[in-house]
């Protein structure tokens, strides 16, 4: 189907042919229609755009499916719905469709915050700053509501260290300092009493205390379900 094999139909603009065909529509107004008619099922639609963001398509047709979904409008339920399929995304190579994922993802009420750090991590290697960006301001953001998710936080942050875009790695940096001083401990504690038990954190086995922070290592390739090179 449309969804299913390389082809330049979601890609085709009404400036396109309009002029010449005043009756013209592009596939993505005619779906529209005829779901908004309910004479094609609109959860179909949704879930099938998804699952074409998992295909070996070029960029250019991964955008118009990115596209094609958002002009469908999702509601807060369906987003809910369709939360596992959007946090699966967040591994995918493309940085429009990572981008795409993370901002679906943070529309949900429900978020599995930790699930969404722990799948963001791949994005943070991508090269564009948009997504890298959108995952770090959340890492933190959930980091500071719930000091339980410190650790995927900290790690999508130590990640960013390395990052192409030098704004990314310097927030980072900024980020994992203000933390490293935050947990630094006082002159009358010990050590291992500065840093609560329940926030420890365990890379690679390793007991990291919050002092060692610059030191993570997070460059290890995490296997998921995008193994394919993008075009």
């Amino acid at each position: 189907g449309l969804f299913e094999v390389p082809s330049s139909a979601f890609t085709l603009t009404w400036s396109t042919h309009r002029e010449r065909w005043p009756l013209f529509e592009t596939w993505t107004e005619t779906l529209g229609k005829l779901s908004q008619s309910g004479q094609l099922d609109r959860a179909q639609l949704l879930k099938l755009s998804l699952a074409a963001l998992h295909r070996d398509f070029s960029p250019m047709q991964l955008s118009s499916f990115v596209n094609f979904h958002s002009s469908l409008k999702p509601t807060e339920e369906e987003k809910a719905e369709l939360v596992e399929s959007y946090i699966e995304l967040l591994g995918s190579p493309s940085p429009k469709v990572a981008a795409f994922a993370a901002k679906s993802c943070l529309g949900v009420k429900k978020l599995d915050k930790e699930a969404f750090l722990r799948a963001a991590l791949p994005a943070m290697r991508l090269p564009t700053k948009t997504v890298a960006g959108i995952v770090l301001k959340a890492a933190q953001r959930f980091a500071t509501k719930a000091p339980c998710l410190l650790e995927p936080a900290v790690e999508i942050a130590s990640e960013a260290l390395n990052h192409a875009s030098r704004e990314i790695a310097e927030e980072a940096r900024g980020w994992l300092g203000s933390l490293d001083k935050k947990y630094q401990p006082s002159s009358d504690q010990e050590p291992s009493d500065a840093v609560p038990e329940e926030i420890t954190l365990e890379f690679d086995g390793i007991d990291s205390r919050w002092v060692s922070l610059f030191d993570l290592k997070t460059s290890a390739e995490i296997p998921g379900p995008f193994a394919y090179e993008m075009h």
